[in-house]
């Protein structure tokens, strides 16, 4: 917060730290992680992007699933897989970011590309009908390379996303591209969608 004369006020920012999010949207984000587990197979390997979202799903991921290959840039997502040991995690290597809790760059970039995975998992700050954004543009680069490097995408978003533009556009709807939500999508949205099966 920054003080004033008789007061505080939050500064502007494009999103809230990761450490805010966690508390916000709690059962929504459980319902949403809940869903998603269920696209996950033993055995399968994954990209994780980093998020409050995608973190309710990795705890969900540690106790309920098992031998899954791991491919994420968080370390919080990396921290509740480790839970599991029969998980295995490869880290990303880059710049730490420690307001979002991950790791972004150009080596980041480079390491995915080494890298092949059956599905992406990946949070957004928002969801238009051009497709899903983050409020930073690091992070926006790492998820972009992600869906590049998965065979499918699942974007783990809740309900105050839709019609949101965030600063990055890091992908666009198609066939192999899923959204797990916790409400339909209003009308633009759910259309490109639904139309994309």
């Amino acid at each position: 917060i920054n003080r004033t004369y008789g007061g505080a006020t939050r500064p502007l920012s494009l999103e809230p730290a990761i450490a805010e999010r966690e508390q916000m949207m709690v059962a929504e984000r459980e319902r949403i992680a809940n869903a998603a587990v269920a696209l996950v197979e033993d055995n399968d390997i994954l990209m994780i992007g980093g998020g409050a979202t995608t973190l309710h799903f990795a705890r969900r991921l540690s106790t309920e699933r098992n031998h899954l290959t791991i491919i994420t840039h968080a370390f919080s997502i990396a921290v509740a897989l480790a839970s599991n040991p029969l998980h295995k995690i490869l880290m990303l290597p880059g710049q730490y970011d420690g307001r979002e809790g991950l790791i972004s760059g150009p080596d980041t970039i480079d390491a995915l590309q080494k890298y092949r995975a059956s599905k992406a998992f990946l949070g957004a700050s928002g969801l238009t009908v051009e497709g899903p954004s983050d409020a930073g543009v690091g992070p926006g680069l790492i998820y972009g390379a992600m869906m590049r490097r998965s065979s499918e995408t699942v974007i783990l978003a809740d309900n105050t996303k839709f019609g949101r533009s965030s600063l990055a556009v890091y992908g666009t709807w198609s066939k192999n591209v899923m959204l797990v939500t916790d409400q339909v999508p209003e009308k633009g949205l759910a259309d490109v969608l639904e139309d994309l099966g």
